[in-house]
């Protein structure tokens, strides 16, 4: 299990790395 950083208009979110990719 990851936690990723995704920036998304200029916010930060944390989302589920296997989520993410799955």
């Amino acid at each position: 299990w990851r936690i990723t950083f995704e920036f998304i208009d200029g916010d930060a979110y944390i989302v589920n790395y296997e989520d993410y990719h799955s």
